[in-house]
């Protein structure tokens, strides 16, 4: 099982299941307290946002049960409210570049 700790929660994937939990929260504000399971066969993508300079990075996770965030002020705005995103400094995007690879090579050919 591959985990990844972020600012606001961690991402656990065991190959069949995405898991996003709150217990490792480094704010004290945290939108979608608690575990979130999404099996595999239920993601529809996986977006990875490059942290950079100045800026966090997130990974999110959307299925055809999940609607997500959306901001006037920008994607990461809209990612750090939403309950599948993780958000992550620049000094952690190695670990979540892999992990959605990870993910995306389980989910197969022609699914983002």
């Amino acid at each position: 099982m591959t985990t990844v700790i972020g600012l606001n929660g961690s991402v656990s994937f065991d190959g069949r299941t995405v898991t996003l939990s709150r217990e490792h929260a480094r704010s004290d504000v945290v939108r979608g307290a608690g575990d979130q399971r999404i099996p595999i066969g239920k993601l529809t993508s996986v977006e990875l946002k490059r942290a950079g300079f100045l800026t966090n990075g997130f990974i999110r996770f959307e299925s055809a049960d999940h609607t997500p965030a959306t901001s006037h002020l920008g994607r990461s705005v809209a990612a750090a409210g939403d309950e599948n995103a993780i958000m992550f400094s620049r000094r952690q995007r190695h670990e979540f570049e892999e992990l959605h690879a990870e993910i995306k090579l389980a989910m197969g050919p022609g699914r983002a």
